[in-house]
């Protein structure tokens, strides 16, 4: 019986925590399996493994990351073991042709206790891993039975056989006794044994254990009160306390164990604290990363790849760490500007789940404002548990995020002054938003303004933003804002307002990525220049808002301006009590649009006192940078924090964050990934949080504080800088009730074809306040674009409010909004505008229900005038024919409004 009796098949790792050479390695082996056995020896393997990890203390992380477990598979001729009669026990006198000559009855005294040839196991085992730890014999055989030693042995099918297999190896591997009292002396007079749980002192206090005693000063704790027996027991204590307990080392007197029951003494237990604290102490050290491959660098460079001017952003070295046990990183050659360390140079890594779990420095970059590649720098990181180093390449390039020089075009006619159904004049909503607007700019953009009425008024140069508070351009904007007001006897000549602004952008100091003008108005051209007349001077994007209904602001002219610079036309309708911060919330949509930000969410409400109001929103790996923004009325009323999808909180004062606040609006800005309580924080679901501060200056003076119902108004716009982008836009077939509105949306990832999935569509609300979903289906063959139609039957501002979510490329859930608006109304195919101008603009001529230039066509360019009196006509110095040239190209004549004024007193006199 031996090696000639079987074959040496091969060896499997079949549990995997890192190299062999830094790890605890047990190897299973098999003895006493036939060749056809040998499927039922790998179950058999894989049910000890299983069966390890889930006794304490082997299935702390810390053990489980510091263990490798082989299985060797050797074939024997013979099936089970050899098995003679013993001790007075038949064991039917059999014997088994096997590999390692299994046995019961090995010492010839005890048939239970099954072992073989021990040094042709090691040997063979030594052969193929050179690094064991310790080695299981698993014989094939019904009978129970097992042995301690250098090699652990065990048979496999009692009804506790993997019990048996732990318990053999807490003898094998970890030099720990039998606790139980019975096969020995009844005394115990051999001296204090060197294994740790047992001993002769009967003193918990004097005992090798006595850290550990929790069961008082009685010694024992329990004596055994027959020592021709074993004690009977009850325990006097609760099970697992530990003290000094008599019956052990197989003496039922003169030896004592730690508690009263063990896996050492009885298969059906867990291991007691002593026998644990071996275990542990043992294996301790395998959990510890080693040298060579444990801890591996898996970012030989980082890569601060296209990051915007002026942002600061993180990015992190990560390691791949096995290990149960935190690591610590330490930077030894720190980088230097623009690149930074991000949080100190010492970084304790705690494991992250199972091993190998990713370990990270992070580390900073700050933009400048030159776009273009950053000279490297390399930095030196090491593992001070492994004593490795590991270099790490810094690279960096910065693109242009668009240094936009903006001018604000202000009406200032006499219709601004009149009351909104919302409560607040013209001019005053119109200083609201445009102040939110100026609060908001990114400190290098620029910001200009300047007013029309009949005449362009310039107010302010075009000026970098700069911080708040610093004096610069933003500064000055704001005061400006503050101090706009406008002309009670002013008409409208909004082209003259364009053209002042299209010179100040073109003569703006600096440079500047893009050029972009925002023009506000409140109603129809009544005054030279026209929008028609400027139209080819026109340079930069423009985006134009209407304040009031398609009647009063005939936007035709406006949509074909701004649609052909790559801007847009917003239109708000009549103003009510629910459209609170809409002229806020247009200005915001076209502050992030020439920012090259998206709007990622935009609802609105209202608070209570005490209540704290939760905003979620989806945050993708696209997204570069992400701004909160709360409006209020006013908004330091509130309290305003962020919570990232690891559930840390940043607010006011984090230093990851840029957080300002002014009368209308709070905002939080940070580039990603977002560094908060030393965990990045980036992809997955964000919170934006906000409550009422009960100490806001000025809040409880309001009426009703202290009521159930009392209430503030509020609306938050979240946008990012993204790789991610929706594009809406709105076409209509016609101007006129029943035109074909098509609602169109394009999603595109890194300036490609959409590769994800998305849901878009978009809620309506028509002119007469009703609502309704239109969903925008996939277009088919056209990655990424989703459209479909409505038909707009009711004269008025159609408003449009895209919505898109879904999933990245990259399987991470994402959500967009945007607004725009569609107009239609009686006679709006009309060239000359049709409808009521009613409303629109102010001063003679204007505001009066009559539209004089309609009036003046029909009479003079129609069949109205007799040929006599346009005699009389000529004879005062009227040239009709000119006269009607003009009216029919919708010229205004070129003439000033208060010259047209006279010409229509001086018809009126003539035709009394």
């Amino acid at each position: 019986m031996g090696t000639s009796d079987g074959t040496i098949i091969g060896m499997a790792k079949i549990f995997d925590s890192g190299s062999p050479a830094s790890r605890w390695n047990l190897v299973i082996v098999s003895d006493g399996y036939r060749n056809t056995d040998m499927a039922q020896f790998a179950a058999d393997a894989n049910a000890i493994r299983d069966f390890i990890f889930t006794v304490p203390p082997f299935d702390r992380p810390e053990i489980i990351a510091g263990i490798n477990i082989y299985r060797l598979d050797v074939t024997s001729t013979d099936s089970g073991a050899d098995n003679p009669d013993c001790d007075g026990v038949n064991g039917g006198a059999t014997t088994a042709t096997t590999y390692f000559d299994s046995t019961f009855c090995s010492d010839g005294t005890t048939q239970r206790l099954l072992s073989g040839d021990s040094a042709l196991v090691e040997a063979t085992v030594a052969g193929l891993l050179p690094d064991w730890n310790q080695i299981q014999v698993l014989v094939n055989d019904p009978e129970r039975g097992g042995a301690g030693g250098t090699i652990a042995w065990s048979s496999n099918q009692s009804s506790d056989w993997r019990e048996v297999v732990l318990h053999e190896i807490g003898h094998s591997a970890f030099e720990l006794a039998d606790e139980y009292d019975y096969g020995g002396p009844d005394t115990f007079a051999d001296g204090e044994p060197d294994e740790v749980n047992v001993t002769i002192q009967p003193d918990p206090a004097l005992v090798k254990w006595k850290a550990l005693v929790t069961a008082g000063s009685a010694s024992p704790t329990r004596s055994n009160p027959s020592c021709a027996s074993t004690d009977p027991g009850p325990s006097p204590v609760a099970a697992g306390v530990v003290g000094t307990f008599e019956g052990a080392k197989y003496s039922h007197c003169g030896a004592f164990r730690p508690v009263w029951t063990c896996m050492m003494r009885d298969t059906a237990d867990p291991f007691c604290p002593v026998c644990t604290g071996k275990i542990v102490a043992d294996l301790a050290p395998f959990a510890q990363p080693a040298p060579g491959g444990d801890v591996t660098l898996a970012t030989p460079t980082v890569d601060f790849n296209d990051v915007p001017t002026g942002l600061t952003v993180n990015r992190a070295a990560r390691f791949n760490v096995n290990s149960a046990l935190p690591v610590t990183f330490q930077i030894i050659t720190a980088p230097t500007p623009p690149f930074a360390q991000a949080i100190g140079t010492l970084v304790v890594a705690p494991p992250a789940g199972p091993a190998p779990w990713p370990g990270y420095v992070w580390l900073q970059f700050q933009a400048g404002a030159t776009p273009g590649p950053v000279p490297s720098q390399q930095i030196t990181i090491r593992c001070l548990e492994t004593g490795e180093d590991f270099l790490v390449t810094l690279v960096a390039n910065v693109i242009a995020r668009p240094r936009v020089a903006t001018q604000l075009v202000f009406d200032k006619s006499g219709s601004m002054l009149d009351l909104t159904d919302e409560g607040r004049t013209k001019e005053q909503v119109l200083r609201d938003a445009a102040s939110v607007f100026a609060d908001l700019l990114w400190d290098d953009n620029g910001i200009g303004i300047n007013a029309y009425d009949h005449d362009p008024h310039p107010i302010l140069d075009v000026a970098v933003a700069g911080a708040p508070g610093a004096g610069q351009g933003r500064d000055a904007a704001i005061g400006a804002i503050g101090a706009h007001v406008s002309n009670p006897a002013g008409m409208t000549a909004i082209g003259d307002g364009i053209e002042l602004a299209a010179q100040k952008l073109t003569g703006a100091p600096g440079t500047w990525d893009n050029r972009a003008m925002l023009v506000m108005t409140d109603g129809i051209e009544t005054a030279d220049k026209g929008v028609a007349d400027v139209a080819d001077a026109i340079t930069s994007e423009v985006y134009a808002i209407g304040l009031g209904t398609p009647e009063q602001i005939r936007p035709a002219t406006l949509n074909a301006l701004t649609s052909g610079t790559g801007g847009y036309l917003l239109m708000t309708g009549n103003l009510s009590t629910n459209d609170g911060f809409l002229l806020e919330k247009y200005y915001l949509q076209i502050l992030a649009g020439v920012n090259n930000n998206d709007v990622v969410l935009d609802p609105e409400g209202r608070i209570a006192p005490g209540e704290v109001v939760r905003i979620p929103f989806d945050v993708t790996e696209q997204d570069v940078e992400i701004t909160a923004i709360a409006l209020g009325k006013p908004a330091h009323f509130f309290i305003m924090a962020l919570e990232t999808p690891a559930g840390d909180i940043v607010g006011f004062g984090d230093p990851a964050l840029i957080a300002r606040a002014s009368p209308r609006v709070m905002h939080m800005r940070a580039g990603l990934p977002l560094l908060a309580g030393g965990k990045p924080a980036q992809a997955g679901r964000w919170t934006l949080l906000l409550a009422l501060n009960p100490r806001g200056t000025g809040i409880k003076d309001n009426p009703g504080w202290s009521g159930a119902s009392f209430t503030i108004p509020y609306s938050v716009s979240v946008t990012a800088l993204s790789n991610l982008r929706m594009t809406p836009a709105l076409h209509q077939s016609s101007l006129q009730p029943g035109a074909t509105v098509t609602a169109r949306a394009v999603l595109t990832e890194y300036g490609a074809i959409f590769r994800g999935s998305a849901a878009v569509r978009a809620e309506l609300v028509r002119p007469d306040g009703t609502t309704a979903l239109l969903p925008l289906p996939a277009v088919a063959g056209d990655p990424g674009v989703f459209q479909n139609t409505v038909v707009a039957d009711q004269s008025g501002v159609w408003k449009f409010r895209f919505l898109a979510s879904g999933m990245t490329s990259h399987e991470q859930p994402f959500m967009r909004e945007a607004l725009r608006t569609a107009a239609v109304w009686q006679g709006g195919d009309n060239p000359n505008g049709g409808g009521d101008p009613s409303g629109g603009g102010s001063g003679p001529g204007s505001g009066d229900g009559v539209n004089w230039g309609d009036l003046l066509e029909c009479l003079f360019c129609g069949n109205v005038i007799d040929p006599r009196l346009a005699e009389r006509l000529k004879s005062a110095g009227f040239n009709l024919d000119e006269l009607c040239r003009c009216l029919k190209a919708a010229k205004r004549c070129g003439c000033k409004e208060d010259n047209r004024n006279d010409i229509i007193k001086k018809i009126t006199a003539l035709l009394r």
